[in-house]
């Protein structure tokens, strides 16, 4: 077999088998238990339906949703009262973006 593990477990996820599945195929062409357990976590399990462009857009939601917050929450607070600094949303927004 000139293929390796891990380009079989491509191949069979690309079939549309299941991880259990695959790491079991795998178990029978030769690989032991943990090869394959390791073979099925690095494939990608996301989906193709998630683009690069819908993780962006995702990102901006974040970091839009964030900014807003703070915005919103800073004018109810001009008369002296509290408001929020949404860092979470934000932080995580800009590093998806980041990421990419």
């Amino acid at each position: 077999m000139s293929a390796t593990f891990s380009d079989r477990a491509f191949e069979l996820q690309q079939q549309g088998c299941d991880p259990d599945d695959i790491a079991s195929q795998l178990q029978r062409e030769g690989a032991s238990p943990g090869l394959a357990r390791i073979c099925v976590g690095d494939l990608d399990w996301r989906g193709e339906e998630q683009t690069p462009q819908d993780d962006a857009g995702i990102a901006m939601l974040w970091l839009v949703g964030g900014v807003a917050l703070t915005a919103v929450t800073f004018l109810l607070a001009a008369n002296g009262g509290k408001f929020i600094i949404a860092i979470g949303p934000i932080a995580y927004g800009l590093s998806r973006l980041l990421r990419r």
